[in-house]
């Protein structure tokens, strides 16, 4: 059973962590007043760690969860380096309006898949 308990701190970590990085970058590296189009926006970022929280939660899913909500962290996290640590033009700022719509249409989706075909096999080799 200490797989089941280290998969889903994994996930509430990696869940917490997002939800953490998309609230700083988007209250406290915006420039100007909060907006309709900045609360969207927050909204299209938190999706995936929201969906994953369910799966984990809802679901007891901490497979499919653990490894959906770190490759999108990790994606987030590629993308906060490129915007604010190392940005590579002008228009490096546009990943962020992007991102949200490829984490949840490829990402996310993939790490789902990952993570219960490894949730299948751990059942699998358990037997």
């Amino acid at each position: 059973m200490k797989s089941k308990s280290f998969t889903v701190a994994v996930a509430i970590v990696a869940i917490f962590g997002g939800l953490s990085l998309q609230t700083y970058q988007l209250v406290f590296l915006s420039d100007g007043p909060m907006n309709s189009f900045l609360l969207g926006l927050i909204a299209w970022s938190i999706a995936p760690y929201i969906i994953c929280g369910v799966i984990l939660f809802g679901f007891h899913r901490s497979w499919p969860s653990a490894i959906g909500s770190f490759l999108v962290l990790a994606a987030d996290l590629a993308m906060h380096h490129s915007v604010f640590i190392k940005p590579a033009g002008s228009t490096a700022a546009v990943g962020l309006v992007f991102m949200p719509i490829v984490n949840l249409a490829f990402i996310l989706p993939v790490g789902l898949l990952i993570g219960w075909f490894v949730s299948r096999s751990a059942k699998t080799n358990a037997l």
